[in-house]
C-alpha cells in the first residue's frame, strides 16, 4: 500500500489569523484554525497523527491559542505547513515499512 503525498497544502480564508477553534473537516481535509480560516488538503490520517499521545498539529495549534490574541505569522504558517509534509513522509515511510514487514512474515 502506497501512502499519498500531498503536495500542496494551502491556507486559505478571510480573518483575522488568529487561532481560536481548532476543526478538521475529513469531507473536504481542511484543518480549520477558526471559522473562516484553514488549511487544505490536510488528510484525517495527517490530522490524528500522534506523538507521545498527542495529535501533532492540534497541540501545536493549541499552543498558540492558550489565552493569547496573537495572529498566525507568515514564518508560522510556513512551518506548520513543513509539520505537514514530515508527517506525510513519516505515514508514507512507516506504510512501506509495514508492507515489507507483512511480505517477510507472509514468506515464513
Amino acid at each position: 500500500m502506497k501512502y499519498p503525498y500531498n503536495e500542496l497544502i494551502e491556507f486559505k480564508g478571510e480573518g483575522d489569523l488568529i487561532v481560536d477553534k481548532i476543526n478538521h473537516n475529513k469531507k473536504h481535509n481542511r484543518l480549520y484554525i477558526n471559522k473562516t480560516q484553514y488549511f487544505e488538503n490536510i488528510s484525517e490520517d495527517i490530522y490524528k497523527f500522534e506523538i507521545g499521545g498527542y495529535k501533532v498539529l492540534e497541540k501545536y495549534l493549541k499552543s498558540r491559542k492558550k489565552g493569547k490574541k496573537e495572529k498566525l505569522t507568515y514564518d508560522e504558517i510556513t512551518h506548520i505547513k513543513k509539520i505537514v509534509k514530515s508527517l506525510e513522509e513519516t505515514l508514507r515511510i512507516s506504510t512501506e515499512i509495514l508492507d515489507k514487514r507483512s511480505e517477510a512474515i507472509s514468506e515464513f
